[in-house]
């Protein structure tokens, strides 16, 4: 039965012109009676078609959506880290400066103000290394 749609639809094939200009008068027609001329077999491949596209679009979605919360994970994990270090080494942090830290969404920059906090001598060069950065 395969065998037999496509010879089918190898012996139909149209000069792309042509195929261009049936297409289109096709849709005007469809259009115009606002019904699709659809063989069963071509609704069937069709359906098939959406569910697999469905599908396809929620596995990507999902992946995008894990990356996306590992990495604002990652940040979050980073400026409490940076909290941490600072309370650590200089006791009760300035909200304000814990405010200016949770801005920062670049988590290279967060990386550096982590190591800034565990090596700078004192709040007063942190506040600097966090100006420099923005």
């Amino acid at each position: 039965m395969i065998r037999f749609f496509r010879v089918l639809d190898w012996m139909m094939t149209l000069p792309s012109v042509l195929q261009e200009s049936f297409d289109s008068k096709l849709r005007q027609y469809q259009e115009e009676r606002n019904m699709p001329i659809l063989s069963n077999i071509e609704r069937r491949a069709l359906e098939t078609g959406r569910q697999e596209g469905r599908q396809e679009g929620r596995q990507e979605g999902l992946q995008e959506g894990l990356q996306e919360g590992r990495q604002e994970g990652l940040v979050e994990a980073t400026r409490v880290a940076i909290a941490e270090v600072l309370r650590a080494r200089f006791g009760p942090v300035p909200t304000a400066g814990l405010e200016r830290v949770n801005q920062i969404r670049d988590e290279s920059q967060l990386r550096r103000l982590l190591q800034g906090a565990a090596s700078l001598e004192s709040w007063g060069s942190f506040e600097e290394l966090l100006e420099e950065l923005g």
